[in-house]
């Protein structure tokens, strides 16, 4: 196995991982290597009930969700995915992509070098 990195994410930086994993383009050395990685970040029912999940409905339709983001779980992700990470969020820097909703990216890329 590649060399890995150990972070400690909350909910909410998980969250947005998963996010930017979701658009995911790129090679099949780098799928692997997410591959490999991304069930970690899955949030259990567990965590959500010990994070005080509240969903609140809202006018347009769908709902809110609000919980306690200060808990934190150690994944080890292999250095690839976290490549993957930090380009994915230059890229929607750079492309002022990111808006006020998206404060868990600012703290992820913090804590993996981005």
């Amino acid at each position: 196995m590649a060399e890995a990195k150990k972070v400690a994410l909350t909910i909410g930086e998980r969250l947005a991982a998963i996010k930017l994993f979701d658009a995911f383009k790129g090679s099949i050395t780098q799928l692997r290597s997410i591959w490999d990685d991304i069930k970690p970040f899955a949030v259990s029912d567990e965590e959500w009930k010990a994070a005080n999940l509240v969903k609140t409905p809202i006018e347009s339709g769908g709902e809110q969700w609000k919980w306690d983001d200060t808990g934190t779980k150690d994944i080890e992700i292999q250095e690839a995915t976290v490549e993957y990470l930090k380009q994915e969020i230059k890229r929607k820097s750079d492309a002022n992509e990111f808006t006020l909703a998206d404060g868990a990216s600012l703290t992820l890329a913090e804590k993996i070098g981005a």
